[in-house]
């Protein structure tokens, strides 16, 4: 599956969310909402 530049600021954007409130939990909650996004994210936010 290909990420277009959309998904990738979405991305970015959850990650600097997931910063200022510093739950690791809502993490693992929105990887399940994302699907197959949940790789990409793993990878980046861990």
């Amino acid at each position: 599956m290909s990420f277009n530049k959309e998904e990738k600021s979405l991305g970015v954007e959850l990650k600097s969310k997931v910063k200022e409130m510093g739950h690791v939990k809502m993490v693992k909650g929105l990887e399940r909402d994302l699907g197959t996004k949940v790789v990409v994210f793993d990878h980046c936010c861990i």
